[in-house]
């Protein structure tokens, strides 16, 4: 994971305000993909949770430090 330093409290509430301009109403680039509650069937596997996890936080820690 690629740490930049700290954010300001201005640079943080910036990030959020055009996170909800954008239509993610979460705040976080991530979250837009995750299912809703009518496409949800049932409880997964732990193991799977993990593996969707790692996939996902190597393609974000890839698109973070790739400056």
């Amino acid at each position: 994971m690629c740490f930049l330093g700290r954010k300001t409290l201005d640079e943080i509430r910036e990030g959020k305000r055009k996170a909800k301009e954008s239509g993610n109403t979460f705040g976080r680039p991530g979250n837009s993909s995750r299912t809703t509650s009518e496409e949800f069937q049932g409880p997964k596997p732990l193991s799977e949770i993990l593996k969707e996890r790692k996939k996902l936080g190597s393609v974000i820690d890839a698109s973070n430090c790739s400056s």
